[in-house]
């Protein structure tokens, strides 16, 4: 059997060789511009930015105080996905969708919330 020199193992090696050449090849190379018209650039740059940072917005502000943080009723699946979440008071909920509570079974309540499974 004759040992070959182009095997799978130094075809890859030779591959991530020039691959690590390309790597610093491109690092160290500039657009063509010389160094000092790069390094102006930049500072132009920053003056730009600079100037824009200097602009102030005026604040937003959101109440949501009287967002409710957790759903009343949460709806899972079998694979616990959720598939409904409600929110406000337990009996007004139960009241409109009456005939989807029917389909399901409490799992467990917490405080306030309530998770059932729909079969």
């Amino acid at each position: 059997m004759k040992a070959s020199i182009l095997t799978q193992k130094n075809a890859c090696a030779l591959l991530g060789l020039i691959m690590a050449f390309t790597i610093v090849f491109k690092a160290n190379a500039t657009d063509g511009r010389p160094q000092q018209q790069v390094i102006s650039d930049l500072m132009h740059q920053k003056e730009n930015l600079d100037s824009i940072q200097e602009v102030s917005l005026a604040p937003i502000e959101v109440d949501f105080s009287e967002m409710a943080k957790m759903p009343t009723i949460t709806v899972i699946n079998k694979y616990g996905e959720v598939i409904a979440a409600f929110y406000g008071e337990k009996s007004e909920i139960q009241e409109k969708f009456m005939d989807a509570f029917k389909k399901c079974h409490l799992i467990t309540a917490y405080g306030k919330q309530e998770f059932y499974l729909i079969g």
